[in-house]
């Protein structure tokens, strides 16, 4: 499949970054209010609170969320300036200049760290936050970015510099042609991802890898989720997580609940996959990486052993090979469904851990939220 290239693209529409042509040239400054990291202490970390968004979260067009650190919300005070809000753009100033990203729900509550500059679109301003975001993706907003930084044995980008810097700002209809080009552009590197996992290991008719059953890499047969009812939030108390809770990428929604019943038995560890198990939602996985939580009657949770990465079993949940399976797989009835006993006996490409994380790399560079386009 031929990839389509947002730069060149650009360049047709635009002339560049700071090609005006007939647009107005603004400085980032004059678009966004700046948001500046502050100097966390390491030595207060602790395992919930704010996320911190360091330098190594910030990769190249979206932000790692999978190796997290939390600040205690008894010092919000201290840090209120650098507290994330959903859409703010961040640029990373140290090592890998000029890489990207974009906070949304699922990194939230977050602070910025230093060595990171935080971009926030003013009010009123004729530009939308997604071209914003693709325009400062560009490689050629990268490139700029390290010839204009200093040092040798490792690079720093001056705040100041960001700041100052000018960008083409062109008519809202011309910003939207561009960014729905730019998406139908990404489209094709999850259908290019989706080769890859075949390309590396295969399909479970002709597979490269060991095949497994989900049993033979679990610690137990899949659990069915608790039988209570959902409540208001209440802090303090564990989320209790529903079938309507995972989104298509497998982040959660806003639509925060506990159980009206507390059991630990149903208690959600960091590394379990969640599975539903009916409905419209059917096939849909859920990832815990971090906090209180438990589960519901029509979720089914797995642990693993050291022979897998839950990263990776979350991966291969977004492949075709398990959309195929689910297909085949799922009864029809009043409500699609999967058992406990059916996704015991799934079959799974396998690969040795080392293959996993070369895997795992392209995954994360995905947009989770396009994968099923």
């Amino acid at each position: 499949m031929r990839k389509i290239n947002h730069s060149s693209r650009f360049i047709e529409m635009f002339g560049g970054i700071q090609n005006g042509r007939k647009w107005p040239l603004k400085k980032l400054s004059e678009i966004c209010h700046l948001v500046n990291g502050y100097a966390f202490k390491s030595a207060l970390y602790s395992n919930e609170g704010f996320s911190i968004i360091r330098i190594a979260n910030v990769q190249k067009g979206y932000i790692d969320n999978s190796d997290r650190a939390y600040y205690p919300v008894s010092f919000e005070k201290e840090f209120k300036d650098s507290i994330l809000q959903k859409g703010d753009i961040l640029i990373s100033l140290t090592g890998n200049v000029g890489r990207v990203g974009v906070i949304t729900d699922k990194h939230l509550p977050a602070a910025l760290n230093q060595r990171v500059q935080g971009l926030r679109l003013r009010k009123g301003i004729p530009m939308s936050n997604d071209f914003l975001f693709c325009v400062l993706n560009l490689d050629e907003f990268e490139s700029l970015c390290i010839e204009n930084a200093s040092g040798s044995a490792q690079l720093n980008l001056s705040t100041i510099w960001v700041r100052d810097f000018q960008i083409i700002c062109p008519p809202f209809d011309k910003q939207r042609e561009f960014t729905q080009f730019a998406n139908q552009a990404d489209k094709s590197k999850f259908s290019d991802f989706k080769s890859r996992f075949i390309e590396m290991f295969g399909t479970l008719d002709s597979p490269k890898v060991p095949v497994k059953r989900m049993i033979e890499v679990s610690k137990a047969s899949g659990q069915y989720g608790l039988n209570a009812s959902a409540v208001n939030y209440i802090e303090g108390r564990p989320r209790y997580i529903r079938i309507t809770d995972i989104c298509d990428d497998g982040s959660l929604n806003d639509d925060i609940k506990c159980s009206d019943i507390d059991d630990s038995t149903y208690s959600v560890n960091k590394g379990d996959v969640l599975f539903a198990r009916t409905g419209a939602t059917v096939g849909k996985t859920y990832l815990h990486r971090s906090g209180d939580a438990c589960f519901a009657g029509y979720l089914i949770r797995y642990s693993f052993t050291e022979a897998v990465d839950p990263e990776y079993i979350l991966a291969y949940t977004h492949s075709d090979t398990y959309y195929d399976w689910v297909l085949k797989s799922q009864k029809v009835g009043a409500q699609p469904n999967i058992s406990a006993s059916q996704y015991d006996n799934m079959p799974i490409l396998i690969p040795g851990r080392k293959e996993q994380e070369a895997f795992l790399c392209l995954y994360r560079q995905a947009d989770k939220s396009k994968y099923l386009n």
